[in-house]
């Protein structure tokens, strides 16, 4: 039962966020990356589905697709740094950010290679955890420098990240209370911040300016 609300609240949550990153694909003023996050955080999802759905009693095969949804993962976290950094940083900064990511990605994928499926977690963990830290960092900053929609975009982070608490919770407790476990509970708690996250994004990008904006002018005028 716990494989199969697993497995339908995936295919939920990627329904969710492959429609973000149709709406964010189509809106104006908004850095392609973070299209390309939803998209890749979609296709995440929907193997997470087929990971619960179709595969958990197949032990090749469940390794083969976890370690595709840590890869999805990896690469939709990969794209909200490299968009954030475009969005906040001069082109300088953000290739640096970028490039330090790309690095770091690809040692996670390495380190696949390397030890297989009983590496799925750890390094990912340990890797994206890093990643976020400095995605927040970024976004702290943008917020004491006054970018446009910042606070509401570290809010919505918070949402996004706040139903891991569930993990923390007994799980019988959980299934006992609602019926779910803390994997299902997590997947449903995701959805509210994925919508306000791209609800934000673009309500930024439709913004007069962000500071990357800011500091490109004065460059111009300067010139």
């Amino acid at each position: 039962m716990g494989e199969v609300a697993a497995g339908v609240t995936d295919l939920l949550l990627g329904a969710v966020l492959l429609a973000c990153a149709l709406r964010l694909a189509r809106a104006a003023g908004t850095h392609r990356y973070w299209a390309m996050m939803f998209w890749s955080a979609g296709a995440a999802a929907l193997i997470g589905a087929a990971h619960h759905l179709l595969f958990a009693d197949t032990p090749a095969a469940s390794d083969a697709s976890w370690i595709a949804v840590g890869v999805l993962v990896a690469v939709a976290i990969s794209y909200m740094l490299a968009a954030t950094a475009v969005e906040i940083l001069d082109r300088r900064l953000a290739r640096v950010f970028i490039g330090v990511r790309v690095v770091g990605l690809l040692g996670y994928l390495g380190g696949v290679l390397l030890l297989g499926a009983g590496s799925r977690t750890t390094p990912l963990v340990v890797g994206e955890s890093v990643t976020m830290a400095a995605v927040v960092g970024l976004w702290a900053y943008a917020l004491y420098a006054g970018h446009p929609g910042a606070g509401r975009i570290l809010v919505a982070i918070a949402v996004c990240a706040l139903p891991a608490v569930f993990f923390a919770l007994p799980d019988d407790a959980l299934v006992g209370a609602v019926g779910l476990d803390a994997r299902s509970l997590q997947h449903l708690g995701q959805i509210a911040g994925v919508l306000l996250l791209s609800r934000f994004v673009i309500a930024a990008g439709s913004a007069p300016a962000s500071i990357a904006g800011v500091h490109g002018r004065y460059e111009g005028e300067s010139a």
